[in-house]
């Protein structure tokens, strides 16, 4: 099954916005708009036209254009230099907008599995630092070629240098006129 956002993200691609052969094919912009109506509404046709303008004007400008921007081979760069452009900014946020959707969900879901086994029945008193610690830890045992784990896992020296009483257990508040002593809802 094809995607109808994804088999339409190709026009994003520098070279296909500036080129007039592509036009061809993606004459307008206006079926990639209506799949995504959270970026822009169904009802907004001025806005939607005003979109499709600067996408039919893209590959005529050449004069209007920043510098270097024939240059420029990555999508998200190339539109946010669009985006400084008065002529180009609303077809630039828009294309912003859809290439930055989530194409899956497969990270959040696996993060949300892991979040499940660490805060069970027992430990659901979990505070969200520990729970993000613990994340981070997990994370960090695998190491960059993200295939380790905490059998095979070696601290480096900064890591133990950073392993103090202070930061491991916290520092204990000796001063005990700042806290107010509450005993049954009475000040003493």
């Amino acid at each position: 099954m094809e995607d109808p956002v994804l088999s339409k993200l190709q026009v994003f691609e520098p070279a296909s916005a500036l080129s007039y052969n592509f036009r061809s094919n993606f004459p307008t912009l206006m079926p990639l708009m209506e799949v995504v109506p959270r970026i822009i509404a169904t009802a907004d046709h001025a806005k939607k036209q005003i979109i499709d303008n600067q996408w039919r004007s893209l590959p005529n400008a050449q004069a209007r254009h920043p510098k270097g921007l024939n240059e420029i081979s990555e999508p998200d760069k190339f539109w946010a230099q669009l985006l400084k452009t008065e002529d180009f900014s609303e077809l630039a946020h828009f294309a912003l907008s859809t290439l930055s959707l989530p194409h899956a969900n497969a990270d959040c879901e696996r993060v949300f599995s892991k979040i499940n086994l660490i805060k069970t029945e027992i430990r659901n008193r979990l505070t969200v630092e520990t729970v993000n610690g613990t994340l981070l830890a997990a994370e960090s045992a695998k190491g960059s070629t993200r295939t380790g784990n905490c059998v095979n896992f070696e601290p480096t020296k900064e890591m133990y240098s950073r392993m103090t009483k202070d930061k491991i257990y916290g520092r204990k508040n000796d001063d005990s006129e700042d806290v107010p002593d509450i005993i049954f809802g009475e000040e003493m």
